[in-house]
């Protein structure tokens, strides 16, 4: 038996405190993307999450750290719980070309489905193919920008 306090992996999107687990999370991703990394799709499914990410100013390894940090010190904290989230480490792949980009953010925006979580992974609302997701993504972007040149938010 678990102690009811700890996440542990596998944890993050079952149920009422997995759906928030999973807001959580890709609301973190929403706002380090800015500064951090250039978030080009995601799913956030109930054992693991997917990015594909293209890192601004460091290297991978520190993109993927602060991300899992940032996100687990949230998780934990909304949840009301402790300890790990995620599991140490990662598995990347280096994009070769456009094609392959496509075919990653396709394998990425396609695996709710494909692991029957949803019935349309346009309905997967932790996923780039959500369009609610997304809009709201190029929104915080958009904000971004404004407030970097200088304008104001309309």
């Amino acid at each position: 038996m678990r102690p009811p306090n700890r996440l542990h992996y596998g944890d993050l999107a079952r149920g009422q405190d997995g759906e928030r687990a999973a807001r959580t999370v890709q609301d973190t991703l929403f706002e380090n993307q800015s500064h951090i990394c250039h978030l080009h799709g995601w799913a956030i499914i109930p054992n693991h999450v997917y990015v594909l990410v293209k890192p601004r100013s460091v290297d991978l390894a520190t993109t993927v750290k602060s991300l899992k940090g940032a996100s687990s010190n949230k998780v934990n904290r909304v949840l009301g719980r402790s300890g790990r989230l995620w599991q140490p480490g990662y598995f990347d792949r280096l994009i070769r070309d456009s094609k392959h980009f496509l075919g990653v953010l396709r394998f990425i925006e396609w695996n709710p489905l494909n692991a029957k979580l949803c019935a349309d992974r346009k309905r997967w609302a932790w996923s780039s193919a959500c369009p609610d997701a997304r809009a709201r993504l190029d929104h915080l972007n958009l904000e971004r920008e404004k407030l970097e040149s200088g304008s104001t938010l309309a």
